[in-house]
């Protein structure tokens, strides 16, 4: 059962944890641009990693951590139990409203006036027929329609649209890989944006936590040009290492968050006494490459962010939870869409339970149980290019992310 939390300032939360700068990295701009100013180590609960081997430490912790919870959890399902039933079960269903008014978000069907653009997506199997649209119709209002076919082979389609009388014709498609489901969709001026995953997590609730869930996924970018949209071209072309959560578009600007687990060769999640030896070898001769997430810019490999772009919590401070050490970095990356390159990128060494987004800030959200009763802390990041770390607070409470999630956490007016 929930708990109820208390309401918070921002000023407070950022009183209680003041910062100065954040987390960001110039290695993956697609072009030269001026070295961007030091970054200063934030003063709060989240702290900039110093050095390669504080990263590799807790990462080898975090895998540590997690196979020896799954040997207690297999202990704890060889005994006989009641049969239980989850009410976690994915639903399956797209939203047309915008969380924030100001603030746009992907979806598999955008219009920008003149034209409609369509995505296959995994996000949104189920309630939309567009061919119904030039079928049910009255042939009064719309006497030289034909039905629209939809097009062979996975593809975005883009549909030539005219409200007058309610009809929309396909002018052109882009094809897709079978290997990849499209998210969502962006529009900004004479620019289609298509995110794109290889795995699609569903909705939110104990899968996300789960560090096995985030592994072997990549997230991509594609932007086209459709200033003819007959005849779409391909701009810019982005494919990273990570499981695809969210992202928002501001101005120029669309914000991606993804969570990414190292893949380790030969690793045993569930390991006897035997295979924890071997899984320890493999944690010592970890690298700062085997950890970091892969980037492509238009097929040329590159690096997303280095371990000095991350942060983890300060286990001095009075908010620090007792459990250390996580083995999945949460991303925040910003991507300008009028200079084509990622402007910024920055990670979080530490649980994510749930994500809110608001006109100004990232937040991100994790249950603590660690003491003797729940807690639900809270980061803060500038929704801004710079994506800074602004600050944490902590409540009493379990702010759980199943249900009507996008109605627990809201900003107005200064308060959150």
């Amino acid at each position: 059962m929930l708990q109820t939390l208390r309401i918070l300032s921002l000023s407070c939360l950022i009183a209680l944890i003041t910062s100065c700068g954040g987390g960001g990295s110039s290695a993956a701009k697609t072009s030269p641009s001026p070295d961007p100013d030091p970054i200063e180590d934030p003063i709060g609960l989240l702290t900039l990693i110093q050095s390669d081997e504080e990263l590799l430490t807790t990462i080898r912790s975090g895998f540590e951590t997690e196979t020896s919870n799954n040997i207690a959890r297999m202990d704890l399902e060889s005994q006989p139990a009641d049969a239980a039933i989850s009410d976690n079960a994915p639903t399956r269903f797209t939203t047309t409203y915008n969380l924030e008014a100001n603030i746009d978000e992907h979806d598999a069907v955008k219009h920008d006036g003149n034209h409609l653009f369509i995505a296959p997506s995994r996000s949104m199997d189920c309630c939309f027929i567009i061919d119904d649209i030039a079928i049910a119709r009255d042939d009064d209002i719309a006497p030289d329609v034909s039905p629209v076919t939809p097009s062979q082979g996975r593809s975005i389609r883009i549909l030539s649209t005219n409200p007058e009388n309610g009809t929309a014709t396909e002018v052109s498609t882009i094809a897709l890989s079978d290997a990849k489901t499209v998210e969502g969709l962006y529009t900004h001026n004479n620019q289609l944006a298509a995110i794109s995953s290889t795995n699609w997590w569903g909705s939110y609730g104990d899968a996300f936590t789960q560090v096995s869930q985030w592994r072997a996924q990549t997230t991509g970018l594609s932007i086209y040009d459709i200033s003819d949209a007959a005849a779409p071209s391909t701009q810019l072309e982005i494919e990273f290492e990570g499981g695809f959560v969210n992202s928002r578009k501001v101005g120029d600007t669309i914000y991606m968050i993804a969570r990414h687990t190292p893949e380790i060769p030969g690793l045993i999640d569930y390991p006897t006494a035997e295979q924890q030896q071997t899984n320890q070898a493999l944690l010592n001769n970890l690298t700062v490459d085997d950890i970091m997430p892969a980037l492509s810019i238009n097929g040329q490999e590159t690096t997303l962010m280095g371990s000095s772009d991350c942060l983890l919590e300060n286990s001095d401070h009075e908010l620090a939870s007792s459990n250390t050490g996580y083995p999945t970095l949460t991303l925040l990356i910003a991507v300008d869409l009028d200079s084509l390159t990622i402007a910024n990128a920055a990670c979080y060494i530490e649980p994510t339970n749930g994500i809110y987004i608001s006109e100004n800030a990232i937040y991100l959200t994790n249950i603590d149980y660690s003491g003797s009763q729940s807690r639900t802390i809270i980061h803060r990041f500038a929704l801004s290019q710079a994506l800074a770390y602004q600050g944490s607070g902590a409540v009493n409470g379990s702010l759980y992310l199943s249900g009507n999630r996008d109605f627990r956490i809201s900003e107005h007016d200064g308060f959150l």
